[in-house]
């Protein structure tokens, strides 16, 4: 069981779970020019790159999932 969404929340679509990640990665990058540190700045940026690669993660299956699904054609009747 899902848990509730707050209110004035709109679910996600599965398929569009990596424009959310690149826009939090934007954020991410907007609030480098914010940031008044080095470290902070540099976190920032970090954290960027990290939202990146998970949003690069969700839209290219990795190579076990894309066996499994091979594996899944190819063994229907």
């Amino acid at each position: 069981m899902r848990p509730p969404l707050a209110e004035g929340t709109v679910p996600i679509p599965k398929s569009d779970k990596h424009k959310e990640y690149a826009r939090y990665a934007a954020h991410c990058l907007t609030m480098v020019t914010a940031a008044k540190d080095q470290g902070s700045r540099a976190i920032q940026r970090e954290m960027a790159a990290e939202w990146l690669r998970l949003a690069d993660a969700v839209r290219r299956p990795s190579k076990r999932e894309q066996m499994q699904m091979q594996v899944a054609i190819t063994s229907r009747p």
